[in-house]
């Protein structure tokens, strides 16, 4: 779902409940996915896309993340920009991968901007300024699904339980009275690089360019991009993000990611209580420093941290 993997985690003595807040999960996760899939031909999204040009009523919960996006988007510098759709196409990750040409490029970068996303609070419409543009909220609906899933474990009055969609997990309670243990991947080899402890409430948001990527004439392409340039990011290998406020996780470690480690720090002066794990192209490791004794280093590699 939502163009992922979802791991739902429940600790609980009954197994009827454990199965009735499954299916509460998925269920509201499915609901979210209608609403806001960019693939969907009823979703939301897709209505907003196909009217671009001119208004679409959407609901309440989407104008909400298509107005906290445009936020990030600012406090980005554009950095973050869910307009981007319309260069995003033309990249398809698969068998025979080739880039696009620079001028195909070049022609869809002109309706990329967050600044053209109209955002009317009264009627409660989106319009897409310009014919042609279009819009994805994969990295932050993902966020979102997760909340609104907390919100169903919860209710069931579940308190020890993990959520996961891809790379954004929110952990809850504790694993039989100790904090949950949670992995970093090595985004140049197998296996971990780390294991850090993640306390109750807390969010973990990772982006990186070992997924979804492809090596074409001995040159690594990636599926984070910079929406200015319509080209993959040349900055860290994976950035993770761990904030004690669930909010502060929607988009941000994509954000980060195209920033790069010049930049990111004017953007994370917008949020408290958040702390990074950053692994750059060479390999070279920053680690906030709040962060020391929770996190354990699993291989010689990760041994060197530089704290920041």
């Amino acid at each position: 779902m939502l163009g992922t993997t979802i791991n739902i985690t429940l600790i609980t003595d009954s197994e009827e409940q454990a199965n009735k807040t499954f299916d509460d999960v998925f269920r509201e996760i499915n609901r979210i996915e209608n609403l806001l899939s960019y693939y969907m031909k009823d979703s939301e999204i897709t209505k907003i896309n196909k009217n671009s040009g001119n208004p679409t009523v959407v609901s309440d919960e989407t104008f909400y993340l298509i107005n906290k996006c445009n936020e990030l988007s600012e406090l980005s510098d554009g950095a973050f920009d869910i307009s981007f759709s319309a260069v995003g196409k033309l990249w398809k990750f698969g068998g025979n991968f080739m880039p696009p040409s620079d001028a195909l490029i070049k022609t869809k970068l002109k309706f990329v901007n967050y600044k053209n996303i109209l955002l009317d609070s009264q009627n409660k419409t989106v319009t897409l300024k310009l014919k042609g543009m279009a819009i994805g909220l994969g990295s932050i609906g993902k966020r979102y699904a997760i909340g609104r899933a907390a919100k169903k474990i919860k209710f069931r009055n579940i308190d020890d339980a993990i959520v996961q969609t891809g790379g954004d997990m929110q952990v809850f309670g504790t694993k039989f009275g100790k904090n949950w243990t949670i992995g970093v991947e090595n985004p140049r080899g197998e296996g971990l690089l780390y294991s850090f402890e993640a306390r109750s409430g807390e969010t973990i948001s990772s982006s990186g360019d070992y997924k979804r990527c492809q090596i074409y004439k001995g040159k690594r392409y990636h599926h984070i991009f910079d929406p200015r340039t319509g080209y993959p990011t040349n900055t860290f290998a994976s950035v993770t993000v761990i904030t004690e406020i669930p909010d502060n996780a929607d988009g941000l470690s994509t954000a980060i990611f195209v920033m790069g480690k010049d930049k990111y720090r004017k953007l994370l002066k917008h949020f408290a209580k958040t702390y990074l794990i950053l692994i750059d192209q060479e390999m070279k490791i920053y680690i906030s420093k709040e962060l020391k004794d929770r996190i354990k280093p699993l291989v010689k590699e990760a041994e060197v941290i530089n704290w920041i």
